[in-house]
């Protein structure tokens, strides 16, 4: 979601990247929230840090869990931790709209606002 929601501010050159310890799916709630409000991401797929292949000037955490491992991946990059609970602990679809609106906020906070789709 958060890789979904900073490329919808259309930052021109911003490249946008987005990886957990594990790689898994993408959940399905998330495809069905996120075309709820019209940003489509099943050309997105679940990575892993070690697939980035690029030094970040900025890394964003959103899970508790993974937040010490990529700090350390990236010591160089300015780091930022956004505490997000795992809306699939839950698996309710109001969970995941919930973290999928509080996404949105901290990503219009740092980087301006959504462009409309």
């Amino acid at each position: 979601m958060a890789e979904a929601w900073v490329r919808a501010c259309a930052i021109p050159d911003l490249v946008v990247q987005s990886a957990g310890i594990e790689a898994s799916h993408i959940h399905p709630h998330t495809l069905a929230v996120m075309h709820e409000v019209g940003i489509p991401i099943t050309h997105q797929f679940a990575k892993t840090i070690d697939q980035i292949d690029i030094m970040p000037d900025l890394v964003i955490s959103v899970c508790d869990y993974a937040r010490k491992a990529i700090a350390q991946r990236w010591p160089q990059a300015t780091y930022v931790h956004w505490s997000i609970p795992d809306p699939a602990k839950h698996g309710t679809t109001r969970e995941f709209r919930s973290v999928r609106d509080t996404i949105k906020a901290r990503v219009e906070a740092t980087f301006g606002g959504v462009q409309s789709h």
